[in-house]
């Protein structure tokens, strides 16, 4: 019964390879483009340009002369961005029953090896708690320049990224006699991020549903469904690439599912942590115009995201991660495993909660 579990989970991941694979089969199968060069905008390369569109073209600043150069790794595809899950929920490892506030920093100084760019992704969190399975709180990421070899930063250039209020009720059902449980998460974001902001963003909200079987006190395994929802005031937008300082069209996304597949080992009763998070993402984008980047199409992402923490103290949780980039075309036909792990980023990760 239980290896039911993983087959459930690989299946959901990668259920629309068959269908991306026959579709590719009956049509002309678009040229293979390499993933950061189709989905980060200053990336030097050809500019694609598209026919004169029967609406107005809404041209936004997507890069302010303050902003760290760092900012522009996650400004494309709008809902790739930093993720605290599960790692971020680390106080869950270990539930109270108090009620009360609660507090959580998250610091993640990362280094990309390809350009070699050292960098700071991190979070805070600030919520009530309201028993052991219950959490109500706010979440704001930022980033950070740590060091750019290109010289076009030079201080520490902070920026806002994504806010969202955060809902947490876990183990809503629970089987202890199998293992079993169920819990939801819902999140809805703000308009906090200046490069979504200026596509038009008005909020998107995630609902993650969260199934988890323990197999032993040292392994369980998740499996969690994510519909996403986001609403824009308009369906795309032409953004300026850093590069060249040329305008490309962007089709903002409407729709979103994501799937986790979370195999976590826990070591020396929960001090020790270690996640190897598979996340699949298929998003769904408006028609803007027919020369806009994945314009009224589908766009898949897959990538890895392991980590190990300790804990070296009383809220205190030290700890690496490894983020790949994008290890599939766009399309889900082609497997791009060498460039998605040269692009990787290496972190290291701090994580303070009271």
């Amino acid at each position: 019964m239980k290896s039911l579990w993983l087959a459930l989970g690989l299946f959901l991941i990668l259920m629309p390879y068959n269908s991306a694979h026959a579709k590719s089969r009956v049509q002309n199968q678009r040229p293979s483009v390499s993933f950061w060069r189709k989905y980060f905008i200053w990336k030097s390369g050809p500019v694609i340009k598209s026919v004169t569109p029967s609406r107005p073209v809404v041209a936004k600043r997507s890069v302010y002369p303050s902003q760290p150069a760092i900012a522009k790794r996650a400004s494309v595809p709008y809902t790739k961005s930093l993720e605290f899950t599960p790692a971020f929920a680390a106080d869950t490892k270990s539930p109270s029953d108090k009620f009360g506030l609660f507090a959580q920093l998250d610091l993640r100084p990362s280094y990309l090896s390809n350009s070699g760019t050292w960098y700071q992704e991190n979070g805070g969190e600030l919520g009530f708690r309201a028993g052991a399975k219950t959490k109500l709180s706010y979440v704001q990421l930022f980033n950070n320049n740590i060091y750019d070899p290109s010289g076009k930063e030079t201080g520490p250039g902070f920026l806002l990224k994504d806010g969202f209020v955060r809902g947490r009720f876990e183990k809503i059902v629970e089987v202890p006699e199998s293992g079993f449980s169920f819990g939801y998460e819902s999140r809805v974001y703000l308009p906090t991020d200046l490069d979504k902001s200026d596509r038009g963003l008005v909020t998107f909200v995630r609902n993650y549903f969260k199934l988890t079987e323990k197999f032993a006190n040292t392994f369980s395994l998740g499996i969690w469904e994510v519909p996403i929802v986001h609403a824009y005031r308009q369906p795309g937008a032409a953004i300026q690439k850093v590069s060249d300082g040329s305008l490309k069209n962007y089709a903002n996304p409407i729709f979103e599912n994501r799937v986790y597949l979370i195999p976590e080992f826990a070591f020396a009763n929960g001090k020790v942590i270690l996640d190897l998070t598979i996340i699949h993402s298929a998003t769904r984008y408006r028609d803007y115009h027919e020369g806009a980047e994945l314009n009224d199409d589908w766009g898949h992402l897959l990538w890895i995201y392991p980590e190990i923490t300790v804990e070296v103290s009383k809220g205190i949780r030290l700890g690496v991660a490894f983020e790949s980039d994008n290890l599939v075309s766009p399309d889900f036909v082609q497997s791009t495993f060498q460039t998605g792990f040269e692009k990787g980023a290496v972190r290291g990760i701090l994580q303070l909660s009271l």
